[in-house]
């Protein structure tokens, strides 16, 4: 896997979509928490990999219905999710792996949950993104110095790494409720899950 690269970031992080070595699951337990909790074991399985590989290929069609976790994800486990990544950050030795789970959280912390919040009535949307402005300021101090947070680099990754970007630029200029909106519209009038 090579370190100067982002690719791990844009993988997605489901399990059911992966074929692993049982050599490399020994010790390994998925967290207790009901979202990201896939994703944060297989950060903790590609460490110990030194190879992956991908087909490009579309397996599986998935739909999202109002009822689903997607949908009515729990607050508190945003949080638990959110806690596992800095948790892996902070055990991280090695910079390319500090970057790659920067980029991670921010995916995820910042765009997939937050978006999972704006759709969820039980949470305050506005309360939410103060939170996660938060997280990453004082877990992350903002991701300064990180390159795969810039512009050259995410445009690498078509519309995914540029919305991507969009959304770090809202949040800087605390217009992340408009790119929520965006998204969202987006989603709808296209009738499809747009995941980053």
């Amino acid at each position: 896997m090579p370190a100067d690269r982002d690719i791990l970031a844009f993988l997605n992080g489901s399990l059911w979509n992966k074929l692993f070595r049982i050599s490399v699951l020994e010790g390994l337990q998925i967290p207790d928490f009901s979202v990201g909790e896939d994703l944060s074991f297989q950060l903790h399985v590609l460490t110990q990999c030194r190879k992956i590989a991908c087909i490009d290929e579309i397996l599986i069609h998935y739909r999202v219905r109002a009822g689903s976790i997607i949908s009515n994800t729990k607050e508190e486990s945003m949080y638990a999710f959110a806690r596992e990544l800095e948790s892996v950050w902070k055990e991280a030795r090695e910079p390319w792996l500090k970057n790659t789970v920067e980029l991670i959280a921010f995916i995820h912390i910042g765009i997939s949950m937050t978006s999972r919040a704006y759709d969820n009535p039980d949470i305050r949307e506005r309360d939410f993104i103060r939170w996660v402005t938060n997280y990453f300021a004082g877990s992350f101090h903002w991701f300064s110095g990180n390159p795969w947070f810039r512009l050259s680099s995410l445009k690498h990754h078509g519309v995914q790494g540029l919305g991507v970007w969009g959304a770090k630029v809202c949040y800087r200029l605390h217009l992340f409720p408009l790119f929520l909106w965006s998204y969202k519209m987006l989603t709808r009038a296209l009738h499809i899950d747009i995941k980053f």
